[in-house]
């Protein structure tokens, strides 16, 4: 199996389209149609991780964001802590926002302190 993760089309490609049983691929800056395209030129199963496409492919291991991020927060709260940090990554993707988007959202409700 090979696991490849890839902020470029030629670092995925290099990484991905080699004879592996299974390729896990994690990218969120590659466009549908490429992913398409690596798709059409694996012979082996192709999965992507946290990330949907409009049409379903292959497989694809995904998880909402906006839940898991509600449901640590209110665990932390719960337990009475009051300084949580919260690590995004980058803003630009939709994972980012999200987690940080929940984490502002569920602080207001919790504590009324934003």
């Amino acid at each position: 199996m090979t696991v490849t993760v890839g902020t470029s089309s030629r670092q995925v490609a290099n990484g991905a389209v080699d004879s592996f049983v299974h390729t896990v691929l994690y990218s969120r800056t590659l466009s549908y149609e490429h992913i398409k395209k690596l798709h059409a030129q694996l012979s082996p199963p192709l999965v992507l991780i946290n990330r949907t496409l409009p049409e379903p492919l292959f497989h694809s291991v995904t998880f909402d964001q906006e839940a898991t991020a509600t449901m640590i927060m209110n665990h932390l709260i719960g337990y009475g802590h009051q300084r949580i940090a919260c690590i995004t990554g980058l803003l630009d993707n939709p994972t980012g926002n999200a987690r940080l988007t929940d984490y502002i959202n569920t602080l207001k409700k919790a504590c009324h302190c934003i």
